[in-house]
């Protein structure tokens, strides 16, 4: 669905850097997803939220990927009124770049760094949509979150990718 300039990277410096894609109804996925992007994170520790499309308060309506501050990837979609979180098992470096993807194929959500799988638990059901803009580089609302490092190539996809479309991504 979309493709933010992968010939570009953005740099982020942790402030009030972020890119507001606007809200398409393209952008209002209800079923299968898929959004990835390749990042350089410059600090260790804080939360970056990479892609998100929530609204900022319960129960989030939408869909985000992020690094916690344990250094975990995070994917999370409200599905069938309920925030589904999966949380990778590999944490993701600072000054390295690493391909990152969130899947959800309508009955899973994976993680995959590097073009590997992580993590994965089941969900079911349809997305809650909303009307908030995507952001890169920052979460919604009054959450700040705002990514110190670097992010290029992010795609959001209206269907569940495969391991190997995944791989290409990431290759």
């Amino acid at each position: 669905i979309i493709n933010v300039n992968t010939d570009a990277v953005h740099d982020f410096d942790g402030d009030n850097d972020y890119v507001e894609v606007g809200d398409d109804s393209s952008l209002d996925i209800a079923g299968t997803l898929t959004i990835s992007c390749w990042i350089k994170r410059g600090e260790l520790g804080v939360k970056h939220r990479l892609i998100s499309k929530v609204i900022d308060s319960a129960p989030y309506d939408g869909f985000q990927l992020a690094i916690g501050t344990d250094n975990k990837v995070d994917f999370n979609a409200t599905i069938n009124s309920a925030w589904d979180h999966q949380e990778s098992a590999s944490t993701i470096d600072a000054d390295s770049w690493h391909h990152i993807a969130g899947v959800y194929d309508g009955s899973d959500m994976y993680i995959y760094i590097d073009g590997v799988e992580d993590a994965t638990s089941s969900a079911t059901g349809s997305i809650a949509t909303n009307n908030n803009a995507l952001r890169i580089g920052r979460g919604a609302g009054t959450t700040t979150d705002y990514l110190d490092g670097q992010i290029a190539d992010v795609r959001v996809y209206d269907t569940g990718l495969s391991a190997a479309n995944i791989q290409v991504l990431a290759s």
